[in-house]
């Protein structure tokens, strides 16, 4: 699967970078070690089910599903994600 960028460029979807920008959100928002690994594997395995099938998927989609499960899981972690969002910006 490809994801499109926001600049339209498409780029292989990696399962490893998704599970890996989670943990770092969670590890900003001082989310302790045993909950952090448990978030990362409800929180990707769910968006690679929803996934499962399709060719593409918009980088912001993709955050719009990463974002609303860290929402329900860790306020402080989806804050952290938008705090870093901010910086790349």
């Amino acid at each position: 699967m490809d994801v499109i960028k926001r600049n339209r460029k498409r780029q292989r979807f990696s399962a490893t970078k998704l599970r890996r920008s989670i943990d770092g959100a969670a590890r900003r928002g001082s989310v302790k070690a045993s909950q952090r690994s448990v978030i990362v594997r409800e929180i990707s395995t769910g968006i690679m089910g929803r996934l499962r099938g399709r060719r593409t998927v918009r980088s912001t989609e993709l955050r719009r599903m990463v974002l609303g499960r860290l929402e329900r899981k860790s306020r402080a972690a989806a804050a952290a994600w938008r705090r870093s969002e901010r910086k790349k910006k």
